[in-house]
């Protein structure tokens, strides 16, 4: 019997689609799902992959949505590995978050499920986000994705508390807490920052294929903050002394055989007292003098040491 040659094409289309394709799954708000599903898409052709449609049945994907939330991977990759039409599936959520300056930022999470393999997930936070930076975004997150799913990279995964501290790796900031990142394997400089409490820095080192788990307790600076004030006032005090004993200095008048004169005494205090004064204003503008202390955490591959800093 001759098999049609359309037929067998479509066959062999559909077994290469199979064993090479990947399912892409986003949620998040509607006004912008169909256009990071689309730059997903656009960046999985662009490497050579063949997408899947509809990859997850709808029931599956509310299993996997429900494993997702409680962030138990097995549990996503076993619903993945037994209902995906594709052997591998990008899911990838956001959330959206009104910025001071009136733009939105942002998150997006995403994860990599492939057959026979550890899942994968990064989260990136896009700041102000226009639809260019967005797009810049969501390759970079691709890009370290698939990167930590060919375990050419490793993976670090910091929280804070308090949670929402702005995360810097080598001088460049990569979201906010808690967050997961993938980063090349060696050691890298990481610092967080939150309003009112003090800077985080030290250095992580990552191991290829492995993910760093990353927790630091933030400090709050509030309790240093009445130092400048302090300084100001006893500045003030001083003067204050050295002005009421220039004007209860007595002068030799030849009257008395004694007398008291505190004039130099009472400019040299008064002297003292503007420049403490000077020194607390300058405290208070610049901040105040550094007080660290350390903050260990103990990661696979390595150590983190952070240092405190008031302002």
């Amino acid at each position: 019997m001759r098999i049609p040659v359309f037929f067998l094409a479509l066959v062999l289309w559909t077994a290469s689609a199979r064993a090479d394709g990947v399912g892409v799954v986003v949620t998040g708000d509607a006004t912008i799902q169909p256009q990071l599903a689309a730059q997903i898409e656009d960046w999985l052709r662009q490497g050579g992959h063949v997408l899947v449609p509809s990859p997850l049945p709808s029931d599956a994907l509310n299993t996997l949505i429900d494993c997702l939330v409680i962030e138990d991977l097995a549990c996503a990759r076993s619903i993945v590995e037994k209902r995906a039409k594709a052997p591998m599936v990008v899911f990838a959520k956001f959330d959206i978050t009104d910025s001071q300056s009136g733009m939105r930022d942002v998150t997006i999470t995403a994860y990599w499920f492939e057959t026979g393999a550890d899942a994968s997930a990064i989260r990136r936070t896009c700041e102000r986000c226009t639809d260019e930076v967005m797009r810049t975004a969501t390759d970079e997150l691709m890009t370290s994705l698939a990167g930590k799913n060919r375990a050419e990279v490793g993976q670090v995964t910091v929280r804070s508390t308090p949670a929402g501290a702005t995360v810097t790796i080598d001088g460049k900031s990569v979201g906010v807490t808690p967050l997961t990142t993938s980063i090349a394997p060696g050691a890298h400089a990481v610092t967080m920052t939150l309003a009112g409490h003090a800077d985080a820095t030290g250095k992580v080192t990552v191991t290829q294929g492995s993910t760093a788990e990353l927790t630091v307790e933030l400090s709050s600076s509030a309790r240093r903050s009445k130092l400048p004030y302090a300084v100001i006032g006893g500045g003030g005090a001083l003067l204050l002394v050295g002005i009421v004993l220039v004007a209860t200095s007595e002068e030799d008048t030849g009257e008395n055989p004694t007398y008291r004169d505190t004039t130099a005494l009472g400019i040299g205090l008064g002297v003292t007292g503007l420049a403490v004064a000077g020194a607390g204003v300058y405290l208070l503008l610049r901040g105040t003098p550094r007080e660290s202390g350390p903050s260990v955490a103990l990661l696979p591959g390595g150590a983190y040491v952070g240092w405190g800093r008031t302002f």
